[in-house]
């Protein structure tokens, strides 16, 4: 009987030992697994994101050349409308200049009329 229960128990033993080494395989074929599935996310992640970084990157600096030249744009505009009125300015000025050559033309004629 002694040697029936040292026989269950080597059995025991052994089949306890057989199911560790079963754990043990199942786990390391699970964090080998999760280690796989996290390369491919990354990798996943580098293919889609690289190509939209690369898109933000370019939207963002489209966004700003189209800023820069809404602002050169602006700054023209106001030097032409700047250049508008002074010329604006110039040409009354002239015609002001003008009518008094005239009134001063007119008032030498009816002086030597006299």
């Amino acid at each position: 009987m002694a040697i029936k229960a040292d026989r269950e128990r080597a059995i025991k033993a052994v089949e306890r030992q057989k199911h560790q080494d079963q754990l043990a395989v199942i786990e390391r074929k699970l964090v080998k697994d999760e280690i796989e599935a996290q390369m491919h996310e990354d990798k996943i992640r580098r293919n889609i994101s690289m190509p939209i970084q690369y898109d933000n990157i370019n939207r963002l600096k489209s966004n700003d050349q189209q800023r820069i030249r809404n602002e050169e744009h602006e700054k023209r505009c106001m030097l032409d409308e700047g250049i508008r009125r002074a010329n604006m300015a110039d040409a009354q000025l002239e015609q002001q200049k003008r009518h008094q050559l005239k009134v001063m033309a007119e008032e030498d004629r009816k002086a030597k009329q006299y």
